[in-house]
């Protein structure tokens, strides 16, 4: 696609998703010790995979490595 657009910070565009994901409670933030966690709510699970998310879980969990 060839546009000529101003060009966006992709990481404060993610923030500012989260943020409204916050305040919908669609996700919780934890926070252990450095860490910060978001867990997705199951009223987020719904909102985020219908429209015009159409986010599938397996789309937005994070993935956790396979132990043998």
């Amino acid at each position: 696609m060839d546009y000529d657009g101003k060009e966006v910070n992709a990481f404060s565009l993610g923030a500012a998703f989260l943020q409204h994901c916050l305040k919908q409670r669609w996700i919780v933030h934890k926070v252990e010790g450095k860490m910060h966690i978001y867990l997705v709510t199951p009223e987020g699970e719904k909102a985020l995979s219908s429209e015009p998310y159409n986010f599938t879980p397996d789309k937005f969990m994070k993935r956790l490595p396979k132990v043998d």
